[in-house]
């Protein structure tokens, strides 16, 4: 087997390990944001209130 063949076996692989890590940051930041608006809004609507 020669190391093309070794490559093409291994890329796929750390392809979508790399993917998988992106899309977990990607969430944990889609998290952050909605967790931040949700608060942003309860202020709004304390302060709206008196």
């Amino acid at each position: 087997m020669n190391e093309y063949a070794v490559l093409a076996l291994i890329v796929p692989f750390v392809a979508v390990g790399v993917a998988y890590v992106a899309v977990r940051v990607q969430e944990r930041q889609i998290a952050r944001l909605r967790r931040d608006l949700e608060d942003e809004a309860e202020q709004a609507r304390r302060a709206a209130l008196g």
